[in-house]
């Protein structure tokens, strides 16, 4: 699916900027986002929906000093895209922001919150929710709120092993062996590669986790527990905001601890703590 800003769209924008001081900010709001992409540097990128001419709009945006991008459309992935001189535009970075959390994957299908409402996850681990656009002259930072239900309530961010412990015990949760290659796996909802995470593991000094393009563990799982019921979802999609951190090996039988901390391009900070208790080695 691609979109186009007709030429008559783009004569209204430029006469419609001419009496604008060049200084202001300048909102751009599209249905089919702008640009869509995350590439991590190791695997092939991913890409949604974008806007096939989008050229031409920088050409008419160029002589502005500050602009920010919202759009909507893509139900499966969010994304946080820095237009920069490897997109032709020379000036002070802007974002093209992708906010499909607002609708989510759909309202028929998934798990369902304490009310009976579907929660509308996204394919990429983002839960249903709402931004809050706080501007300030010509700045502006965007505060994604996921829905006060559901198992991400007043999260920001979801902490995952990938692959689960191994357990002989039904229904365990977070009690097990590790398994081999285990990751400690982060999303953080409406991240991007500009933003960081790190990991304390039982008090240890922080480290720095590794931005990953890859499905959520939680999301796959789920997938599986919904498989040819009423309520299956769509495939999990290759996620723009995962972060992953490897687990040592040698990690003693026991309660471990982890605390992680995140900060976005915008200076929004979050802080998530996550407990697993290794029963045998």
């Amino acid at each position: 699916y691609r979109g186009i800003i007709t030429k008559r769209q783009l004569d209204w924008l430029k006469n419609d900027l001419e009496s604008i001081p060049k200084n202001k900010l300048i909102l751009v709001a599209t249905h089919i986002p702008l640009l869509a992409t995350a590439d991590d540097g190791k695997s092939t990128p991913v890409t949604g929906p974008g806007t096939d001419n989008f050229a031409e709009l920088i050409e008419i945006l160029s002589p502005f000093e500050n602009i920010y991008g919202i759009a909507g459309h893509d139900s499966s992935n969010s994304f946080k895209v820095e237009i920069n001189h490897s997109h032709g535009w020379s000036g002070k970075p802007w974002i093209a922001h992708t906010l499909a959390e607002v609708r989510g994957n759909g309202w028929t299908t998934g798990l369902t919150d304490p009310r009976g409402v579907r929660d509308a996850m996204m394919q990429d681990g983002n839960p249903n929710g709402f931004y809050v656009l706080k501007f300030n002259e010509v700045d502006v930072v965007p505060e994604f709120i996921p829905f006060p239900f559901g198992p991400d309530a007043n999260r920001r961010i979801r902490i995952t092993l990938d692959p689960m412990l191994l357990s002989s015990q039904d229904n365990s949760i977070n009690r097990g062996s590790l398994q081999n290659d285990a990751k400690l796996v982060v999303n953080l909802f409406d991240g991007g590669v500009r933003d960081s995470v790190w990991l304390s593991l039982d008090g240890s000094p922080e480290q720095a986790m590794v931005y990953t393009v890859r499905t959520d563990p939680y999301v796959e799982r789920i997938y599986q527990e919904l498989l040819d019921t009423d309520s299956q979802i769509d495939p999990p999609t290759r996620s723009s905001h995962i972060w992953e951190y490897q687990l040592p090996s040698s990690l003693p039988v026991g309660i471990h601890r982890v605390e992680v901390f995140t900060e976005d391009e915008f200076g929004q900070q979050q802080r998530g703590a996550f407990s697993f208790e290794i029963l045998s080695n």
